[in-house]
């Protein structure tokens, strides 16, 4: 039993682990019930550097938003376990040298108290035995809110926000996010890390389709 599996066990000692879809008990190393894994899995099949687990709608928001809003813990364990588990089938995960988050903008930070993809990268990297490094990419300007901005003003409202702290020459980093609308953050993010790293691949829990 590694350290994740372990921390997982005895906290449900505490905390009886919980299907994040239909609050059932379940084992204390479980992420979701049988009867509730049915997200309709969505595969990028534009490049291998690309992953996202599912496609991001109906069926997918509530749970997200669950694990996003609320900081479900069970939830978020779910929803890394989903993405960790779309990266193997994708043929990426046993490339990754050091694996890390967008950045939260600062208004965002403050709101919810945590970055929602730090908690997915960190997971991720205690469930694959990786490396975590949280602030290999940093937030060098505060940005407007994307949800409601086009396409073309996602990407020009994110041109050069994000920077590096050092170099990784050699390594393979993974950036994961929650939600991939457009791609504009992951792009950048992609750019940014590209002229100081070996290879970028991108990771989301959720696609727009």
């Amino acid at each position: 039993m590694n350290l994740y599996d372990l921390k997982r066990s005895l906290i449900s000692f505490v905390y009886p682990n919980r299907c994040p879809f239909c609050d059932k008990v379940i084992t204390a190393g479980g992420f979701f019930c049988e009867n509730c894994a049915e997200l309709d899995y969505f595969k990028n099949d534009m490049s291998s550097k690309n992953t996202f687990c599912c496609v991001y709608n109906e069926k997918s928001k509530p749970f997200l938003s669950k694990a996003k809003e609320n900081a479900d813990g069970y939830a978020i364990s779910a929803a890394a376990k989903l993405l960790h588990d779309a990266l193997v089938r994708n043929n990426v995960l046993h490339k990754i040298d050091i694996i890390t988050a967008i950045p939260a903008r600062k208004a965002a930070k403050k709101q919810r108290g945590y970055n929602f993809p730090a908690l997915l990268a960190k997971e991720i990297a205690q469930l694959s035995e990786k490396k975590y490094s949280p602030k290999m990419l940093v937030l060098l300007r505060e940005t407007e809110e994307q949800k409601e901005l086009s396409a073309e003003a996602r990407a020009e409202n994110l041109k050069g926000a994000f920077g590096a702290r050092k170099l990784f020459p050699g390594l393979n980093v993974l950036v994961i996010d929650d939600v991939c609308a457009t791609g504009a953050t992951l792009n950048e993010a992609r750019r940014t890390l590209e002229e100081r790293a070996d290879a970028v691949f991108i990771a989301a829990f959720a696609k727009t389709i």
